[in-house]
């Protein structure tokens, strides 16, 4: 069994090939082996012993993927790829090389099987390929429980209301429009900690007074500015899973999300912390007040904690195990 994947960045993808491959080192009967992504030496040495493995997984689209995407599929093997987002969806926010999107449409259209971490992704994609629907299937991140810890203290009167959000700069992130509906309030003193890449869109964030532009910070990092914040929010405009906003449920944060957020389709989130359209500045402070009203952390940890065994990593591995014998 070969697994191609990012260990070293620790951004999102990378955090779930690190979970993954955590759980299923521990099943005796898989002979793992791990190709890093972007190395090319490792990537030359790889083609040259493929015949020996029956599997091939693909986190992530990359040129190595590629490669042994292609490899697989002229060798007769059977191949996954696991699909964080699509390209093809990001360039309408952001700009894509055309060499990343046609990596991906070949990665797409020669694996065996299709992962994607949402239902939401999951139809996404069927809209943007044409892939028979047999070939994609849904495999949700998983939460790491780890992390819990008691409820945090109240805000006291005379200190701001702290929110933190994840996105930086980049436009389909919504931290702008964000930012917007936060200076809509005029007797409610809130800080925003604004945690990612720089993005169009920063310079404009960073005029704002309240706001706290952190920059890329590790996970680590990321759990302990959540453990001190009152509230999580995530504007996105598209968010296939959203690993952050189910962290900060963990570390105690009230949270408010996006319609357009992935995990949805696992939760059962009340509507009055969507946030209906990431677009709209009234929709935005309309989702604000209902939980600054109404926290929401102890009912949506309680939904968490009662599916904790089928949203843990190590049922994720589980199951993606079952897919490559199935």
């Amino acid at each position: 069994m070969l697994y191609i994947g990012d260990r070293i960045k620790l951004n999102g993808p990378s955090i779930v090939d690190v979970s993954l491959i955590k759980e299923i080192v521990k099943c005796q009967d898989i002979n793992l082996d791990f190709l890093q992504a972007n190395s090319r030496r490792d990537l030359i040495k790889t083609i040259f012993c493929l015949y020996q493995y029956d599997i091939i997984h693909v986190s992530a689209v990359s040129f190595g993927g590629l490669v042994i995407v292609l490899l697989a599929y002229l060798g007769n093997k059977k191949s996954f790829f696991l699909a964080h987002g699509l390209l093809k969806a990001e360039k309408r926010y952001r700009k894509i090389k055309w060499l990343r999107l046609f990596e991906e449409i070949v990665i797409l259209k020669l694996s065996t099987y299709v992962l994607v971490v949402s239902d939401q992704l999951k139809q996404l994609t069927l809209q943007q390929y044409d892939l028979k629907p047999a070939k994609v299937l849904t495999q949700y991140n998983g939460i790491n429980f780890d992390i819990i810890r008691p409820s945090k203290r109240m805000t006291a009167k005379n200190e701001p209301i702290s929110f933190v959000t994840v996105g930086g700069g980049r436009p389909e992130k919504g931290v702008l429009k964000l930012c917007e509906a936060i200076e809509m309030f005029s007797e409610v003193n809130i800080e925003l900690f604004v945690v990612g890449e720089v993005g169009d869109h920063i310079d404009k964030i960073k005029g704002y007074n309240f706001v706290n532009y952190l920059g890329f910070i590790s996970q680590n990092q990321l759990i302990e500015l959540l453990f001190k914040t009152d509230f999580f929010i995530q504007n996105s405009h598209y968010e296939p899973f959203g690993m952050a906003p189910l962290e900060a449920v963990i570390a105690g944060c009230n949270i408010i999300v996006s319609k357009k957020t992935g995990f949805l389709t696992i939760l059962d989130l009340s509507e009055d912390y969507w946030i209906c359209d990431p677009a709209d500045t009234n929709s935005i402070h309309k989702a604000i007040i209902s939980t600054l009203k109404k926290p929401n952390n102890t009912a949506v940890l309680g939904m968490l904690i009662s599916k904790k065994e089928e949203l843990s990593w190590s049922n994720r591995g589980r199951q993606l195990i079952n897919r490559w014998k199935g």
